[in-house]
């Protein structure tokens, strides 16, 4: 038997989504949380094949959930429910896997047999490290204040965050821009966050969606073997001198 762990502290939206899955109770067993410290003793006590969570949440977010899963159970797939939508990234989005987000108000059916469909598989065998992109773009729109620790293949870097704003970024020897984009372009990260950003200068000069796109844009050079990193040069805007 499969076991699902729904996490939201929306009773109503919990319930829905509970009794959505109990004409297949014989084949799943749904487990609930309301925050992701209740979330996370499930995870720990049991065998967890798939999470399905929401981000806001009293306690422990969803965003510390996903750290936490990330970190020690990253072959545990997570969906995420976001009344938030996605910039347009083209052809692309698919390098982040855009099914695993799902805009509320929920499609409830929609998710269920996607859900159902992905259980199908031997989920097991899969590793399932969730990307930057979306993940940095879904803290910019909540507005959150934290420091990310973002560890892959013997790599480490940190992102700082304040009200949603990515203020600097430093790792790799890279700091600032060219570092947010060499970290953020890392596959299958380790992600440990903390709510607290003790810097304070903003040094990061391109909008956040440009840091986002030069990231997806170095992920598809290393693996076409253009290169590990691509030296990213900000340019800046040089004002007008009027003729004499």
């Amino acid at each position: 038997m499969k076991q699902i762990l729904i996490v939201d502290d929306d009773l109503i939206q919990l319930d829905i989504l509970i009794q959505a899955f109990q004409p297949h109770a014989d084949d799943i067993k749904v487990h609930s949380a309301i925050n992701g410290e209740d979330g996370v003793r499930i995870i720990n006590n049991r065998d967890i094949d798939l999470i399905l969570t929401d981000l806001i949440m009293p306690v422990m977010d969803g965003f510390e959930l996903i750290s936490y899963v990330s970190k020690l159970f990253p072959e545990i797939p997570v969906l995420i429910m976001t009344s938030h939508e996605f910039p347009d990234f083209g052809e692309r989005i698919d390098v982040f896997d855009s099914s695993r987000y799902f805009k509320k108000p929920l499609k409830v059916k929609a998710l269920t047999n996607y859900i159902l469909k992905e259980l199908k598989v031997e989920l097991k065998s899969k590793i399932w490290g969730i990307s930057l992109v979306p993940f940095v773009w879904l803290l910019n729109l909540e507005q959150k204040t934290c420091t990310l620790t973002v560890k892959a293949k013997n790599r480490t870097g940190q992102l700082f965050f304040t009200k949603g704003d990515l203020i600097t970024a430093e790792g790799e020897g890279l700091h600032d821009d060219e570092a947010a984009i060499e970290i953020i372009s890392w596959e299958k990260p380790e992600i440990e966050i903390t709510n607290v950003n003790k810097k304070k200068k903003k040094n990061i000069k391109q909008h956040i969606k440009g840091i986002l796109m030069n990231a997806l844009n170095v992920q598809e050079k290393k693996k076409t073997g253009e290169g590990r990193r691509c030296k990213i040069v900000i340019k800046s805007r040089k004002k007008k001198v009027p003729n004499a």
